[in-house]
């Protein structure tokens, strides 16, 4: 088991350091969906803060799980799993059964939408497949399942995003071709799009197909041996390892440093390409327009700082 390698606690509340900063993160989007709540579908800030403190409780638990050996005959893999996946579960009920007020009903035609739209739906694909490996994942650790499977195929959700990164990128790349020749506004975004989708899939692939031969082969010696650590009995594990970290490191730096430099082109790319003025808009510039005007020229106008739906 990967806990055994690290027997002090206090090792354990280190690594999760960085995943509960993120909360603050989560935290500040929160305030930030309560503040704006009239832009968006009434429960989005009750769904965000939801999933939000779901993941928070499924963080502290498997902490506690892998700190403290005392704790893990209470606080089992499977049991922090359906923590998480209560969260996830009440999160998408409230987004998709909970009729809305009739009032934002009426007025969802006349909102205007932008690339928000988009990226909700990468959201909930990325949070269905998350919540689908971590209840594989955890099924496999508890051995929970009657019917046994390897690693290999614990990790199958990632090889169905494997699937749909590929798909989309082999999609957009005669896009980007014809981008480069015939419009080139929407080039930068595409490229964006496919070098992150291109190196996003070869970092996850490497990942989880070296976890996956780690964890099946057994290559990492248990008890862990920190005398022998440099040596031949662990070179299979230290090349695994390695394989499976160096790609992550190699993109986080160059996909977050290239994109705080672009990330301005990149707003007002996605804003021209995506973004939909809503019919009361459209009305509001048809009984205020000046003679002449046209809809090319509201195009001109700079993206918003904030972009709502």
């Amino acid at each position: 088991a990967v806990w055994q390698w690290a027997a002090p606690a206090a090792l354990w509340v280190l690594v999760f350091v960085p995943l509960f900063l993120l909360d603050w993160r989560n935290y500040l989007h929160y305030k930030y969906l309560r503040r704006n709540h009239g832009y968006f579908a009434p429960h989005d800030a009750k769904r965000y803060a939801l999933i939000s403190l779901s993941e928070l409780l499924y963080k502290v638990l498997l902490c506690l799980h892998l700190a403290f050996v005392s704790l893990r005959a209470i606080i089992t893999v499977k049991f922090t799993m359906f923590m998480y996946a209560f969260g996830y579960i009440s999160h998408f009920v409230i987004g998709h059964f909970v009729p809305l007020e009739s009032d934002f009903a009426l007025q969802e035609d006349e909102r205007a939408e932008g690339c928000n739209v988009m990226e909700s739906l990468l959201s909930d694909v990325g949070r269905f497949l998350s919540f689908v490996l971590v209840v594989s994942l955890s099924l496999k650790v508890d051995g929970a399942s009657h019917v046994g499977y390897d690693w290999q195929a614990a990790f199958w959700p990632c090889w169905g995003l494997e699937g749909i990164l590929t798909i989309a990128v082999v999609l957009l790349l005669p896009v980007l071709v014809v981008s480069v020749i015939w419009d080139r506004r929407r080039t930068l975004m595409i490229a964006w799009s496919v070098a992150f989708g291109a190196g996003f899939g070869v970092a996850s692939f490497m990942s989880m197909y070296n976890l996956a031969v780690l964890l099946d082969g057994r290559q990492c010696p248990e008890p862990y041996d920190s005398a022998a650590a440099a040596g031949p009995r662990y070179a299979a594990c230290r090349r695994h390892l390695d394989l499976a970290l160096c790609p992550w490191l190699a993109l986080l730096p160059i996909f977050s440093g290239s994109t705080l430099l672009l990330r301005r082109k990149l707003a007002v790319a996605f804003h021209e390409a995506w973004y939909q003025p809503g019919r009361g808009l459209d009305e509001d510039l048809g009984a205020h327009a000046r003679p002449g005007a046209t809809a090319a020229a509201a195009a001109q106008l700079p993206s918003p700082e904030i972009m709502f739906r």
